[in-house]
């Protein structure tokens, strides 16, 4: 198994408990310098503390007594290990910070914050809702066994029916009958194993993770914004867009695995006197021949384009329902480049 992975599993299994930190150190080697700002103490020291017959699958260990204050004997009851003190620096439990990663995960998902637990599950946080309409839930799931995440489930969606988005650690929980009751509810999930993990000391995505929060978006009924003109997940950006035309009159849209065609009737760019193609698609085909940049040398160029670009950059949020501008200016030579990848047929 992948060491990085390694995070996520423990954070299913030892979220609510405690350890000491050579044992992190143990199970996460190489990995550990990374992972170990998410470690908060909690109360209590280690009653027992393994030895190396322990590492090896013994029962064998050190049951750890309290001889004087703050002196501390480990001692083995199979009389195979001599006893040894620990020094209580040694027997200090630590647990993962759940709540610095929840407040991380909204900041990453780009979540409206929201973050309180779910009432009598335990291991279930409501991290907030994703921006845009429908404003969905997003909630933070961490049962140990298919079958808890399929309970947790059922009750779930017996009080309410709304589509839920659904983050959990990794894909070992989820099985045919959870993806059943899913798929039922037009609701999702997003695996934050292998998509998820340290970048610049502290969480954030890993290559292609962006692109695998937009998939799960999408593939659970397109959760999020749905424009006038086409359905996209919330927080999708231009960045995330590909358009290119197949021929004068039709363009070809691509957001992660899907891709739709659109003619310049249906996005609103046509001549209402001549029904031909207006100002504003003509001017989006010199983006494409000019590979998204549009300068004052290149082909079509005229003062007028500065009004038409306005009205094409007002046309495109609208019809896409992404609010962010889709050209940027260039200071170096007065023109504009588009936001999004656009190719000429």
């Amino acid at each position: 198994m992948n060491k990085k992975n390694l995070f996520w599993s423990s954070l299913e299994v030892l979220l609510h408990g405690g350890t000491r930190r050579a044992v992190w150190k143990q199970v996460w080697e190489s990995d550990f310098d990374a992972f170990s700002s998410y470690l908060r103490p909690v109360d209590g020291l280690a009653d027992r503390v393994g030895c190396e017959r322990t590492l090896l699958g013994s029962e064998c260990g050190y049951r750890i007594i309290e001889r004087e204050k703050e002196h501390f004997v480990g001692v083995c009851d199979e009389g195979r290990c001599p006893s040894r003190n620990f020094p209580r620096e040694e027997l200090a439990l630590f647990a993962i910070d759940h709540e610095r990663i929840t407040q991380e995960l909204v900041r990453i998902f780009e979540l409206i914050p929201g973050i309180r637990p779910i009432e009598g599950t335990g291991r279930v946080t409501h991290l907030g809702r994703l921006r845009g309409e429908p404003a969905v839930d997003v909630l933070f799931v961490r049962q140990r066994k298919p079958e808890d995440l399929r309970q947790f489930l059922e009750n779930y969606f017996s009080i309410q029916s709304v589509a839920t988005l659904f983050v959990i650690p990794t894909n070992r929980r989820v099985d045919e009958s959870v993806l059943q009751i899913l798929n039922a509810h037009k609701s999702g999930y997003f695996t934050l194993e292998g998509a998820i993990g340290i970048q610049k000391e502290k969480l954030g995505y890993l290559a292609n993770g962006r692109q695998l929060w937009l998939d799960s978006l999408s593939s659970c009924g397109n959760l999020g914004v749905v424009s006038s003109g086409f359905s996209l997940p919330a927080l999708t950006r231009w960045e995330d867009l590909t358009l290119k035309f197949k021929d004068g009159h039709t363009l070809s849209v691509r957001h992660g695995r899907t891709s739709k065609l659109f003619s310049f009737t249906e996005m609103g760019m046509v001549d209402a006197r001549t029904k031909a193609p207006d100002e504003q698609w003509r001017l989006l085909r010199l983006f494409a021949d000019e590979m998204g940049i549009f300068t004052w040398k290149s082909k079509g160029v005229t003062v007028l384009n500065r009004k038409r670009k306005e009205r094409l950059a007002k046309k495109l949020k609208s019809y896409f329902g992404i609010s962010s501008d889709p050209f940027t200016y260039r200071k170096e030579d007065g023109g504009w480049e588009a936001v999004f990848t656009i190719l000429k047929d």
